[in-house]
């Protein structure tokens, strides 16, 4: 019930600050948040046989199959440099996917899959009369776990 309660609280933060997201005042900094959803499709993995010298996940065959949704939420930090050009820092965690199949002795297993990242952007934008699209790169570590 908290999980729920906090997602539906990061989701309303979310709406009421997109329209700030860019702009805090009249500084250069700014925050952004974010919440998101994933859907995955089946992994579709199906090892009849696996050579036992190679890095194999299903020795003697199995099956992975079922991922799931994932919610993903993020943070980040930005600072406007110059005109048309930002940089900032970026955290996300993305939590929910669930792995589950069959090994090879046809036994069934699962595990719930999390990732966090901590990313490094730098974003051009290119503003026009009512549109300002803008191109980006970054740079960042991922940590996943279960």
């Amino acid at each position: 019930m908290k999980k729920s309660t906090l997602r539906v609280a990061m989701a309303a933060i979310v709406v009421c600050s997109v329209a700030n997201a860019a702009d805090v005042g009249t500084s250069n900094y700014y925050v952004g948040l974010e919440v998101g959803r994933s859907w995955a499709q089946n992994a579709g993995i199906d090892n009849q046989a696996c050579d036992p010298l190679t890095d194999c996940m299903l020795i003697g065959g199995g099956k992975i199959d079922h991922l799931g949704t994932a919610t993903s939420m993020g943070l980040s930090l930005g600072k406007n440099v110059k005109d048309n050009v930002r940089v900032e820092l970026a955290v996300n965690r993305r939590s929910g996917f669930e792995l589950s199949g069959q090994d090879g002795s046809g036994t069934n297993y699962s595990g719930k899959l999390k990732s966090d990242t901590v990313m490094a952007n730098a974003y051009y934008s290119m503003p026009m009369s009512k549109l300002a699209p803008y191109v980006g790169a970054g740079i960042g570590l991922a940590k996943k776990y279960n």
